[in-house]
């Protein structure tokens, strides 16, 4: 009898085209995948006979297959190709040290198409994002589309036992779970303060099944195994700035702040729904996915600080909130630097017209200040509420 464990599961994302693209994600405890279904039921509900007889009888009914969920986490990990055929992908991509994250696969299909371009296989110039030997970045400017990118992914539980990180499908002692047509529908960056920046991410497909074999032996693997390319969140950095420097909110700041974080989160949604047939009479199954209105918000906390003639601290940021009780919708530039500024390996999420609700103030040991944001476009019809910057290790 052959036992499964989670701690030897590998995932794979690939990208069915013009050709067909494996990557391997490395993901961390807490993956999970399911497909459930939507059911009826016929009863009987009426009156006795006579002789106090009634009949109570009850029928069910599967319906639909609802979409299957699946949902894991990915530490950020940006990185710089070798630009060597060895490398399994980066010789055709703008030479050597292009960066890249290993997780950019699932970004690429969550702004976009996530259709790799040029002939190249990690080249996601088609798919919002552009890779170059400065930085990686991650452009919503293709994101207002009815139907996103679309992917395979594979559970292949016991592929770690092969003690490769190229499993070819030949080891019977493994269970590969294949779901369909999925799609990114949410990311969240979370800062835990002494954590190391990772991402969650959740989404549906079409289908879920067991299939016999996969083939991920020319799978993209680079760079998953070196440690140099995690980012400690102790070291991220949040700038503040007010789209009028000159008159937010009053006169005591120049509406520029320098925030020390303690935690947050910013979170990216797609609002993605599936589509399923109501015929009776037979199992309908999702026929496909169309996005919703796109959001994107989170908070972020820090020390109430306040430094004599410094107008930049989280304490004056409070303060300038507190008293603009005028303006209908603000409008901010968030850049969070996971990793802090001018250090590598970094993520940087800038939000360049963010709107920031009334800071709360949370009575802990330490007095602090709790502050919710909406990333918004520069106008309704626009997609600018985003851009994600990689750079990789030197």
């Amino acid at each position: 009898m052959a036992l499964f464990l989670k701690r030897d599961t590998k995932v794979y994302l690939e990208k069915v085209g013009a050709s067909t693209v494996i990557w391997e994600i490395p993901v961390m405890d807490g993956f999970n995948f399911s497909q459930g279904n939507t059911t009826s039921e016929t009863v009987l509900n009426e009156m006795a006979t006579p002789a106090g007889i009634s009949k109570r009888g009850r029928r069910v009914f599967n319906d639909a297959l609802a979409p299957a969920d699946w949902s894991l986490s990915t530490y950020v990990r940006p990185f710089k190709a070798v630009g060597s055929a060895s490398a399994g992908f980066a010789d055709n991509v703008a030479g050597a040290g292009t960066h890249h994250a290993i997780e950019e696969a699932l970004w690429a299909n969550f702004v976009g198409l996530g259709t790799p371009g040029g002939g190249a296989t990690y080249d996601f110039s088609l798919a919002n994002i552009t890779a170059d030997t400065t930085d990686t970045n991650i452009s919503f400017a293709g994101s207002n589309r009815i139907e996103l990118g679309k992917f395979n992914l594979y559970f292949v539980v016991g592929a770690q036992l092969q003690g490769s990180s190229d499993y070819d499908g030949a080891n019977v002692n493994v269970k590969i779970y294949k779901i369909t047509d999925c799609v990114v529908n949410e990311a969240t960056v979370n800062f835990d303060v002494d954590g190391i920046s990772m991402i969650d991410w959740s989404g549906m497909g079409s289908a879920l099944s067991e299939v016999s074999s996969f083939d991920a032996s020319n799978a993209i693997v680079e760079d998953i195994t070196n440690t140099d390319n995690f980012i400690r969140n102790k070291l991220t950095s949040l700038e503040v700035t007010a789209a009028n420097t000159t008159t937010y909110p009053g006169d005591s700041s120049d509406g520029v702040y320098t925030i020390t974080l303690t935690g947050g989160s910013v979170s990216f949604s797609n609002n993605i729904q599936f589509l399923t047939p109501e015929t009776i009479g037979i199992v309908n199954r999702p026929i496909g996915h169309i996005a919703g209105n796109k959001s994107v918000q989170g908070n972020f906390t820090a020390y109430v600080e306040q430094i004599a003639s410094d107008t930049s601290t989280s304490g004056q940021l409070l303060a300038d909130a507190l008293d603009d009780i005028t303006t209908v919708t603000n409008s901010f530039e968030l850049t969070f630097t996971l990793g802090g500024l001018g250090n590598t390996p970094s993520m940087a999420i800038t939000l360049p017209t963010a709107h920031l609700e009334i800071p709360s103030v949370q009575s802990e040991d330490v007095i602090s200040v709790d502050v919710a944001f909406h990333g918004l476009p520069s106008t309704i019809t626009s997609n600018d509420e985003a851009t994600i910057t990689y750079i990789g290790a030197t």
